[in-house]
């Protein structure tokens, strides 16, 4: 994980992740993707090119682009709320 954080966006970790904040799965588009969602709050940006990513970005959780994914805004509110993952809105 603290490899391809850093290859992708160029987040260095300055200590562990502080939690998993839960593990997902998505079957859509006849694709079977397993996601694990880290919590972290100690680390660096450094600029870094990437030929799988086009840009990184940031933005305060209740100013998010128009175009952020359901399933991306489910685990922004569960961080944010503490409401345990899998939880239906």
């Amino acid at each position: 994980m603290r490899r391809e954080l850093y290859e992708e966006t160029g987040i260095r970790l300055l200590e562990r992740p502080q939690r998993v904040l839960g593990v997902y799965s998505s079957f859509q588009e006849h694709m079977s993707d397993h996601v694990v969602v880290f919590v972290i709050d100690d680390w660096t940006k450094e600029d870094v090119e990437s030929g799988e990513i086009a840009e990184v970005a940031f933005f305060r959780p209740d100013s998010l682009p128009g175009d952020t994914s359901t399933a991306t805004n489910r685990r922004i509110k569960e961080w944010m709320t503490g409401v345990p993952p899998g939880h239906r809105w």
